[in-house]
């Protein structure tokens, strides 16, 4: 008889397996709620508000301890809303990170280098719209019909 009293128990072995390894999570499965491209643009439009903030004039609400300058809530929600995001999910999603520092680094080596491409884009922009000092600002299809001339 014990060993009909033993394999009574076994239908709830797997299922309390189951049930553990369902409240556990698994490490493989377990994903940001925002994509990884798109939380990059966000964290890097993120950033380029917190400099023209940063760098407006006017008084300036930021610890003397730190430049971080704090966005406004609506300031914040709106840029995440650009991207779809929701401020809960972009906070779940920060969370993710700090659990995963090693997949953060490789995120935020992405937003500097969206960063440094925006700057780079500003600058060459700059360049081609502005005349030499003394040089007037001709129009192209002018410069054109004067050559030809």
């Amino acid at each position: 008889m014990k060993p009909l009293r033993a394999l009574s128990h076994a239908p709830a072995l797997p299922l309390t397996l189951a049930l553990f390894l369902a409240a556990c999570g698994s490490p493989f499965t377990e994903a940001p709620p925002v994509a990884d491209s798109t939380f990059v643009s966000a964290l890097a439009e993120l950033h380029l508000a917190e400099a023209r903030l940063r760098s407006a004039p006017g008084p300036r609400q930021q610890p003397s301890d730190t430049m971080r300058v704090t966005l406004p809530p609506g300031v914040r929600d709106s840029i995440l809303a650009q991207y779809g995001i929701r401020y809960r999910s972009f906070r779940t999603t920060l969370s993710y990170y700090v659990r995963h520092p090693e997949q953060y680094a490789e995120l935020y080596a992405r937003v500097v280098d969206t960063l440094r491409t925006e700057r780079e884009t500003l600058r060459l922009g700059e360049g081609r719209s502005r005349p030499p000092p003394n040089e007037r600002a001709v129009p192209e299809a002018f410069r054109n019909r004067t050559e030809r001339d």
